[in-house]
């Protein structure tokens, strides 16, 4: 194969809807805290609020050939992550009522990375791609320790693909891991202030 569509699979492999079903994966069948979850209940919610609603709407600008799949005109982005940013908050409202402690944690920080992507998409493509495997591989060291630092390693074969394919440079894709790591870490210290108010 030639190495841009090696680049392209690897791409689709480690997109944010595929990485968002394998922590949905991990947080129904291994919940964090010890805490008990009906798995089908936890597996459909994070089927819905991390991986098929975020995304639906680009797939379906995508079919009405409006947009690539991947979005990479910066200027029409705007609008998917604001979709996304009301999809994440409305997540961890309902994990938050359902009592699924890692699911609301997963969700919020899916909700305030987005809302700094949307913010730094305004002055640079930051990489979707490379925050969408940082943000969740920091919130899996919050829940399980450093016995997942593995996860970090998807980022080589992302960045190298996000080269190949000319979508960002450099400094976009180190962005996007900063940006991931950073505000998870924000978002987790926001939700144990905010615990007290929460159910």
């Amino acid at each position: 194969m030639e190495k841009e569509k090696v680049a392209g699979v690897i791409s689709i492999i480690f997109s944010p809807p595929v990485i968002g079903l394998f922590i949905t994966l991990i947080l129904t069948f291994k919940p964090p805290y010890g805490q008990q979850v009906n798995p089908f209940l936890a597996f459909l919610f994070g089927l819905c609020f991390i991986v098929i609603l975020p995304i639906l709407p680009v797939i379906y600008a995508s079919k009405k050939g409006k947009v690539e799949l991947d979005v990479p005109n910066k200027e029409k982005r705007g609008k998917f992550l604001l979709i996304s940013i009301i999809t994440y908050f409305t997540g961890f409202l309902l994990a938050n009522l359902l009592n699924m402690k890692g699911f609301s944690l997963m969700v919020f920080s899916y909700f305030l990375v987005t809302f700094f992507v949307l913010f730094f998409n305004y002055f640079i493509k930051i990489s979707i791609h490379t925050t969408g495997v940082a943000g969740p591989a920091t919130a899996l060291v919050f829940f399980y320790g450093l016995e997942v630092y593995p996860f970090w390693f998807i980022l080589l074969p992302v960045f190298w693909a996000r080269l190949v394919l000319k979508k960002h440079d450099l400094f976009q894709l180190l962005l996007g891991v900063v940006t991931g790591v950073s505000v998870t870490f924000l978002a987790f210290h926001i939700v144990v202030f905010l615990k007290p108010f929460l159910k």
